[in-house]
């Protein structure tokens, strides 16, 4: 983690960008050579600069004995599911490995924080400030991103069936490791709700997005090549100067209101004009 203050609103650029994924991806390496692939027992103590910090009931829905003040927080490996953490200071907090599954995040300050191999399925992140969060190797299924500011984050993670809808993505690198392929992937399955979503130069290679409702998305400078697009609602969706190479259209729908890359003929990539 770095020490510069937390920028206001401050445009995130592609330097940025890049180097949150090189140190996200050490990250995890570092991660797993650290604690290997076994869990810790949640009473396990931390250690580090950040404080140190233990965790009262079962997962049940209460709160941390501290409060919702974990500003730089250690957290690793913490057992967290279920708890209340809305509207939490958890800037530049450390969750590598953390059981986050169902817990409630929404409205917290995520601002640089740390999630590397994190389970969040089922997390309520809406309207989550996470810019700069690096997670890869995370699991977001069926997590609530509504309205969530990810912009510059690198989530390197499974998001099936995440909620995404109004999120903005300005940025953010949303490419997995999907070790059945050996290789970079999006998890985010069929009828992903990223409708309104701000994808502006988001990573999105070789993502799964069949069916996904992008209806008024902004993905203008993503990179979509290789992504399968079959079937998704890009009515009123800007993509200007994205990259579409081998980008799998069949069946998806656009409007007149939809813009493509100079010299892009939809139709003649299998993608549908909607009347």
């Amino acid at each position: 983690m770095f020490g510069a203050a937390k920028p206001a609103g401050r445009r995130p650029t592609w330097a940025s960008m890049c180097l949150a994924a090189a140190v996200g991806a050490a990250g995890l390496c570092a991660c797993r050579g650290m604690y290997g692939e076994g869990t810790l027992p949640p009473d396990a103590a931390v250690h580090g600069g950040a404080r140190r910090l233990s965790t009262t009931g079962s997962g049940d829905g209460t709160s941390l004995s501290s409060g919702p003040h974990l500003k730089r927080a250690d957290l690793r490996r913490k057992d967290l599911r279920g708890r209340d953490l809305r509207n939490a200071d958890l800037e530049e907090a450390q969750l590598d490995g953390a059981q986050l599954a169902s817990t409630k995040l929404s409205g917290a300050d995520l601002w640089r924080a740390r999630l590397l191999t994190a389970n969040c399925r089922g997390a309520d992140f809406r309207g989550a400030d996470m810019r700069f969060v690096w997670a890869t190797g995370a699991d977001f299924s069926h997590a609530t991103l509504k309205r969530a500011d990810l912009r510059a984050a690198f989530l390197g993670a499974r998001l099936v069936a995440a909620d995404l809808s109004g999120a903005r993505l300005a940025g953010a690198n949303l490419t997995g490791w999907d070790p059945r392929l050996q290789g970079n992937h999006v998890f985010l399955g069929r009828g992903q709700p990223l409708s309104a979503a701000d994808l502006r130069r988001a990573i999105l290679t070789l993502a799964d997005l069949r069916g996904a409702r992008l209806r008024r998305a902004n993905m203008a400078s993503a990179r979509l090549d290789g992504a399968d697009l079959h079937g998704a609602d890009l009515r009123g969706a800007n993509l200007r100067y994205a990259s579409l190479r081998r980008t799998k259209l069949t069946g998806a729908s656009y409007d007149r209101r939809t813009v493509w890359p100079a010299r892009f003929d939809p139709q003649r990539n299998g993608a549908v004009l909607s009347h």
